[in-house]
């Protein structure tokens, strides 16, 4: 666990440039995010002080990194004009509208909501893509039955068509069984190579599968890329709806729009009787309705939407309706 109080004097009593910075009081750290070894710094950067800051990321990285258990130090650059610090964010090209699809804890079904929801959007006649960006712990591999490579054409990699949708993840570039142990910048890079490298053609929507946390590729693309939206998964139990509020935060620190919370893994049915294992979710709706964010569905625990093996693929209902929900909610804004 990284030591906060020892972040925090190296902040309050920064060397900077002959001086002594107080990086909190002097308005310069805007956030500070600490997560699983990552720390990541939000620096305002304003008319007055933007000659000043010049060169205090990587200042900033090399004396955080000396503290113990810091796995990687990420600082994010953002303008006090909310304005001009979005006109400056990247599109993907020829990509209408980017989702990320987010959870602040692994294991609640995120990555099958993303691959479910991608189906659904491309059923109502929408080109569709998904990228896989959990460099970590990739899926699509798996859920698509696809391992080779993608095709390269020039520079570009043209991503692989699963069922009408252009789908794209690093598992495609790794072998299998290798783990990778690469740090932020490391990943970063990957990640950025993943989204402009790819030669996605004409998308209405693509559809990001975000790594579970807060870390350095969350921070990436809400600092760098144009977000339309942000849907959150989550089981009911009080466990993830805590880990949930932290994603939440952060999202809204980058002022992203989050769309809403899918409750999944909800319920299983036996004998037409619901079972709330994980709890009816009471934790996690007093949260939506505090924090002001629909929840947009409820999903039970379905093994069809689970086996990813199945010839047909059928889209479940509760997935359309999610479908038609972000439709609605960013098709025109």
């Amino acid at each position: 666990m990284v030591d906060r109080e020892e972040l925090e004097l190296i902040l309050k009593k920064f060397p900077w440039k002959g001086k002594i910075v107080n990086l909190r009081e002097d308005g310069i750290l805007q956030d500070l995010i600490i997560k699983d070894g990552v720390v990541g710094c939000i620096i305002n950067v304003s008319e007055d002080n933007s000659d000043f800051i010049k060169g205090i990321d990587s200042a900033l990285q090399e004396e955080i990194s000396k503290i113990k258990n810091v796995s990687s130090v990420n600082v994010v650059f953002t303008s006090l004009k909310e304005s001009d610090a979005i006109k400056a964010k990247l599109s993907v090209p020829g990509v209408k509208k980017v989702i990320l699809v987010s959870s602040g804890k692994g294991g609640v079904g995120k990555s099958t909501i993303a691959f479910w929801l991608a189906l659904a959007l491309k059923k109502q006649g929408l080109k569709v893509g998904l990228l896989d960006a959990d460099i970590y712990g990739p899926s699509l591999p798996t859920m698509t039955s696809y391992y080779h490579k993608p095709e390269m054409v020039g520079d570009k990699m043209i991503p692989h068509d699963f069922r009408g949708v252009s789908v794209n993840s690093i598992g495609y570039l790794i072998p299998e069984e290798k783990a990778l142990v690469w740090r932020g910048p490391m990943l970063i890079k990957a990640l950025h190579q993943l989204i402009v490298n790819t030669n996605w053609g004409e998308l209405d929507f693509l559809i990001l599968d975000m790594p579970p946390g807060t870390g350095d590729i969350h921070l990436t693309l809400c600092e760098k890329y144009k977000i339309d939206g942000v849907l959150i998964v989550s089981t009911p139990h009080e466990l993830a709806t805590a880990d949930v509020s932290r994603v939440v935060d952060m999202y809204k620190k980058f002022s992203l729009p989050i769309l809403g919370i899918i409750k999944n893994m909800s319920y299983v049915e036996i004998g037409g009787e619901k079972k709330y294992i994980f709890g009816a979710g009471e934790v996690l709706s007093s949260y939506s309705s505090r924090a002001e964010i629909p929840i947009i569905e409820e999903i039970s625990i379905d093994q069809n939407m689970s086996s990813f093996s199945a010839k047909d693929f059928a889209v479940p209902e509760t997935i359309k309706n999610i479908a038609k929900e972000i439709l609605f909610l960013v098709w025109n804004s």
